[in-house]
C-alpha cells in the first residue's frame, strides 16, 4: 500500500501565517505541489494502544476508584512518557509544555486545598488524565510519518464508529455496547433525546455530545492528510465522509460547531490562498463582526453567540444563566476554585451541569487552573504557526491541525469534557508541535534548505519525516517533475 505526498517547489510560502518564513523547505500553495509517492507507516505502539483504548466503554472498579482503559494506559506510561520528555526525547521542552505541567500541578494543588487529602487518589487521576496523554503525543507522534499514521489511523475509528452511530440514532440500540454488556460495567445509556426525528448517538461514550465533538476533531486533520496525499479537493471532502457521517449521527451543536468552523478554515485558506495577509484579514473580520453585534444587539456578544449554537432557544437562554451564575462562583473563590463540590445557583436551575469546559475549569480549580489550560492552548498556537517548516506536507498537516485545535477550543465554550474525550483533547493538544522540531532535525542531516525537490538522492523524502525514524520507499519522477519541484 502506497500514499502519494506533495514535495516542494522552490518559490515557497506559509500556509498558515502568511508570510513566507527564513527557509526555503517550507509549504508552498497546493497549487504548486507535485505528487511523489511513499510507502506509509504504521502509527507506533503506544500511541495506537491509547487511541484504541479512547473507544472502548468499560469501566473498572478497583479499590473504590473506577478505571477506564484509558486511564490504565496512562497509569502505566506516565512515568517512562515523563522521563523520556525531561531528558529531550521529545525535542526541546516548550512553553505549551510547562503550562501543562503547571496545570496538572496546580489541580492537585487545589483539589487537596478545597477537598482535602481524602481525594488525593482522584486529584492524582486527574492529573495523570492532563499530562500523560499530551506527553504521550509529544514523545511519538515526531514527524510527518507519525502524524500522517495518527490521522489515518483516527479516520479508520470513525468509519468503525459510522455504522454503529446510524444504528443508534435509528433504533437507540448500541451495538458495540451490547456486545461487551455481560462481560463488562459498560457506560450507561445518556436520557433519550430525540432530535431531527432520531435519538442521539453516543456510541461508546458517556453522552451524544462528547462522541460527537471527539469524531468532529477528526475532519481537517484527515482533509489535510488527502490533500497531501496528492487527492484533489473533491476527492478530499469524499475521504472526510466517514468523519462528517460520524459525527451527523451524535446530533449536537457543539459537535456541529467545531465542524463547520473547520470547513469554514479550510474553505477561507483555499479561496485565498494566494493572499499573504489573509489570516489576519480573518481576525479583522472577527473583530469587526464582535464591535458590530455589540453595537446592534441589545444582547452581549456572547449571548448572542451561544443563541445560534443551540437546537432550541430554551438550551441557549439556560447556558447564559449557567455562565452567569458560574461566573459568580468562580469570583467568590477565585483562587483554588469550588472543587468538586456543587455550584451554587437559584433554585429553579435543577441541573448542576455546566457546558462549558472552560468555565468548569475555573470554577473546580480557581482562576489559575483556566489560566494554564488556556495558556497551553494559546503557546501550542503559536509554537506551530511560527514554526519553519521542513516540507509542503508538514504546511498542510500543520494546518489541518491548527483548524481543528481552534474549532475544538470554541466549541469547548458550549461542551465540558471528561475522561476518554478529555484524554483525547490532551493528546492532540501536543500532537502538533512536532512541526516546531522537524526543521530541527532535518538540519542535523544537512537537508534542509533545498525542499523536498532538491533532496533528490532519497526521491524527495522530507527531513521532517526521517526525523521521526521511519523508512520510505519512493518511486522516481520523471526530469519535468524534478524540476517543477527543484
Amino acid at each position: 500500500m502506497q500514499y502519494t505526498r506533495f514535495p516542494l517547489k522552490a518559490r515557497g510560502g506559509a500556509l498558515l501565517a502568511g508570510a513566507a518564513p527564513a527557509t526555503a523547505a517550507q509549504a508552498g500553495d497546493e497549487a504548486d505541489l507535485v505528487p511523489v509517492e511513499v510507502a506509509p507507516v504504521r502509527l507506533k505502539a503506544i500511541p495506537t494502544i491509547l487511541m484504541l483504548s479512547i473507544v472502548i466503554p468499560i469501566i473498572i472498579n478497583l479499590g473504590g476508584l473506577a478505571l477506564t482503559p484509558s486511564r490504565m494506559v496512562l497509569v502505566l506510561t506516565i512515568i517512562p512518557v515523563f522521563f523520556f520528555w525531561m531528558t529531550g526525547k521529545a525535542g526541546r521542552i516548550r512553553v505549551a509544555d510547562i503550562m501543562v505541567v503547571g496545570c496538572a500541578s496546580w489541580t492537585v494543588i487545589a483539589l487537596l486545598a478545597v477537598e482535602g487529602f481524602a481525594r488525593f487518589q482522584y486529584a492524582g487521576v486527574v492529573a495523570i488524565e492532563m499530562l500523560g496523554p499530551y506527553l504521550i503525543a509529544r514523545c511519538y507522534i515526531r514527524g510527518e510519518a507519525d502524524y500522517a499514521a495518527l490521522i489515518r489511523f483516527l479516520r479508520w475509528i470513525a468509519i468503525f464508529l459510522a455504522p454503529a452511530a446510524m444504528i443508534e440514532a435509528l433504533t437507540t440500540k448500541r451495538p458495540y455496547v451490547m456486545l461487551l454488556d455481560p462481560f463488562f460495567h459498560v457506560f450507561g445509556k445518556a436520557p433519550y433525546e430525540f432530535r431531527l426525528g432520531m435519538s442521539r448517538a453516543q456510541v461508546v461514550f458517556e453522552h451524544p455530545i462528547l462522541y460527537g465533538v471527539y469524531v468532529a476533531t477528526f475532519c481537517a486533520p484527515v482533509y489535510m492528510v488527502a490533500r497531501a496525499q496528492g487527492r484533489s479537493p473533491l476527492k478530499s471532502l469524499i475521504y472526510v465522509f466517514p468523519v462528517l457521517a460520524a459525527t451527523f449521527f451524535s446530533l449536537s451543536a457543539g459537535a456541529f460547531l467545531g465542524l463547520i468552523l473547520q470547513i469554514m478554515f479550510i474553505t477561507w485558506a483555499f479561496m485565498f490562498r494566494k493572499v499573504a495577509s489573509r489570516w489576519l484579514i480573518l481576525l479583522a473580520l472577527v473583530a469587526l463582526a464582535y464591535v458590530v453585534v455589540s453595537l446592534l444587539s441589545n444582547r452581549t456578544p456572547f449571548e448572542v453567540f451561544i443563541s445560534y449554537l443551540t437546537f432550541n432557544s430554551s438550551t441557549s437562554y439556560m447556558r447564559v444563566l449557567i455562565f452567569t451564575f458560574g461566573m459568580e462562583n468562580v469570583w467568590a473563590k477565585p483562587l483554588f476554585g469550588m472543587g468538586l463540590g456543587t455550584w451554587v445557583r437559584p433554585s429553579w436551575m435543577y441541573s448542576s451541569s455546566v457546558d462549558n469546559f472552560w468555565l468548569v475549569m475555573a470554577m473546580r480549580y480557581g482562576i489559575p487552573g483556566f489560566v494554564f489550560i488556556a495558556l497551553a492552548f494559546f503557546f501550542v498556537f503559536v509554537t506551530m504557526m511560527r514554526a519553519k517548516l521542513a516540507s509542503a506536507a508538514a504546511g498542510l498537516y500543520r494546518n489541518g491541525h491548527v483548524f481543528s485545535l481552534i474549532g475544538l477550543a470554541i466549541a469547548l465554550c458550549t461542551v465540558h469534557l471528561w475522561t476518554a474525550t478529555f484524554v483525547f483533547m490532551m493528546f492532540m493538544l501536543g500532537a502538533g508541535l512536532w512541526v516546531a522540531d522537524a526543521p530541527q532535525s532535518a538540519a542535523k542531516d544537512g537537508k534542509l534548505g533545498g525542499g523536498l525537490g532538491s533532496n533528490r538522492s532519497t526521491g524527495g523524502v522530507s527531513a521532517g519525516s526521517r526525523g521521526s525514524g521511519q523508512s520510505h520507499r519512493p518511486v522516481s519522477r520523471s526530469s519535468s517533475e524534478t524540476r517543477g519541484a527543484g
